[in-house]
């Protein structure tokens, strides 16, 4: 039985018009480019690449908070646009930045409620004080500010917040990347308990390969705002087919020690100039004269390539 979708994106498009600066005029700043993925439900969908590719850019358009040029992006059928941020919800990467210092935990987390529901005082406090054990704390902290507590104690408090309308899909936008490694592994143990839990779906962004690898069920890998290889993580770790995404994991070498190192050439390129034909050309040690000129197509259904090496 084929699992349903609980997000389709279709050929998406998000671009930005920005000042040049001191040389004046605009630019275009091409940050994703043509997007087609779909998001199962109940999976952890993981999106990896470097910083700069539009991963977060992607999962903001998702989330309707970033405007998209073109394409589409349908929900589960469930899904009243009226109720969105009771489906859709987001933990981001700086805790430190996500949290409202002027206001108590307690304050902040009663506020999706209050916007949102019409539950009254005492079932709101109630929600309140089950959604913030669930994260491991005590209702201690509810009458504290958020200058109080560690940065892993505050993603906690990010993750209660965005459990609080019970959604079913989470983006998690580099969720642990802030914290100390000493911490991460814990709030890592922390979605997934969540995730199987309450059955939730997550669209994990990250360029950390070893957390997918132990978290996510399936990889999409990014590049220049494009997604250039997708498929379960046990296919892409054991075989990973895009010259970049053998570069990403050579780049752990724990997670790939039989692969020949791949070495790119420079740093990703601007995405207000985009190179022609392939993105990946112009640090590709595989390049082929046609690699400059055409753009590659997708091969493979269950695991997907975007390159000319496997035409």
């Amino acid at each position: 039985m084929q699992t349903k979708n609980i997000v389709e994106i279709n050929d998406l498009y998000v671009e930005y018009n920005v000042n040049k600066g001191i040389l004046g005029g605009k630019q275009t700043i091409h940050a994703v480019n043509g997007v087609s993925i779909q998001i199962r439900k109940g999976e952890i969908l993981a999106l990896a690449g470097e910083s700069g590719c539009g991963k977060s850019t992607l999962a903001r358009a998702i989330l309707q908070l970033e405007p998209i040029k073109s394409g589409h992006i349908k929900f589960s059928d469930s899904v009243d646009t009226n109720d969105f941020y009771k489906f859709a919800q987001m933990v981001f990467q700086n805790p430190y930045a996500s949290l409202n210092p002027k206001m108590k935990i307690g304050e902040i987390l009663k506020e999706p409620l209050e916007i949102n529901t019409k539950y009254s005082k005492q079932e709101i406090s109630k929600i309140v004080k089950e959604k913030i054990k669930l994260t491991g704390l005590d209702e201690n902290c509810l009458d504290l500010y958020p200058h109080e507590f560690s940065g892993g104690q505050r993603q906690r408090i990010a993750i209660a917040r965005a459990l609080m309308l019970s959604p079913e899909f989470i983006l998690a936008d580099e969720p642990v990347s802030a914290l100390d490694v000493s911490i991460q592994a814990q709030i890592i143990n922390l979605l997934k308990e969540l995730k199987e839990k309450y059955k939730l779906t997550f669209l994990l962004i990250t360029h950390d390969m070893s957390v997918i690898k132990y978290l996510a069920d399936r990889i999409a890998i990014m590049y220049l705002g494009e997604i250039i290889e997708i498929g379960k993580c046990e296919d892409v770790f054991a075989n990973p087919l895009h010259p970049y995404t053998k570069a990403l994991l050579n780049s752990v070498p724990q997670l790939n020690k039989t692969d020949k190192k791949i070495i790119l050439k420079g740093d990703l390129p601007s995405p207000a100039d985009l190179p022609s034909g392939c993105k990946f050309h112009t640090r590709c040690p595989y390049v082929m004269e046609k690699c400059k000129k055409c753009i590659p197509q997708e091969k493979g259904s269950s695991h997907m390539v975007k390159c000319f090496l496997y035409e």
